[in-house]
């Protein structure tokens, strides 16, 4: 069975962990409401998590989750992600190779910062890895805060391909339900880039 590497990355608190945990189906990863839980130190000091394989449409899908970006730890955050990434789509053995990339950004509020795509994603795309982005909590995001994000990276990334979710099912305090959304669109988008 082919083995496919997915990447997660994105800023502490982006939803990262409870994206992976709506990918794969149950709780895999521990996450908590805007807070870093994935830590840089273990693994080796990569920072760089892979979850047990998921098998869909005869392939072994592996997602990688990977510690949180924060702002004043962006460079280091930056060489050591990039250095895992290097090393492992330089490998001669192509089920090494990370074959894409799940960038997440928090619909709610958040904004892409250009140290990001200057620093992080155009150099990730000139490496020729395949992002797909995830605007996660898009339950919570106004339809303005969806729109603005998504300009911004349409227009940095016209070919973009930019998917809204929404990892938690939960009830809120009025009883009203919000199911989880936006797997079965992202998984399409990860296959379609697939390299």
């Amino acid at each position: 069975m082919p083995k496919i590497n997915v990447l997660i990355l994105g800023k502490s608190g982006a939803g990262k962990s409870a994206l992976l945990n709506l990918l794969w189906g149950s709780q895999v990863a521990k996450s908590a409401a805007g807070r870093p839980v994935t830590p840089k130190g273990d693994n080796n000091g990569c920072g760089i998590y892979p979850s047990p394989p998921i098998n869909k449409n005869g392939l072994e899908i592996i997602i990688h989750d990977s510690w949180g970006m924060e702002a004043d730890k962006a460079s280091d955050w930056s060489e050591l992600i990039n250095d895992q990434i290097r090393e492992n789509n330089t490998s001669s053995n192509v089920g090494d190779w990370f074959h894409t990339i799940i960038y997440c950004i928090s619909a709610k509020g958040a904004r892409i910062e250009k140290f990001e795509i200057d620093s992080i994603i155009h150099p990730l795309i000139k490496q020729g890895n395949s992002i797909v982005f995830a605007l996660t909590k898009s339950d919570i995001a106004s339809d303005e805060e969806y729109l603005a994000l998504n300009d911004v990276i349409k227009k940095e990334l016209p070919n973009a391909q930019v998917v809204k979710i929404c990892s938690i099912s939960q009830t809120l305090r009025n009883g009203d339900r919000i199911e989880a959304f936006g797997s079965e669109e992202l998984s399409k988008a990860v296959m379609h880039n697939l390299r």
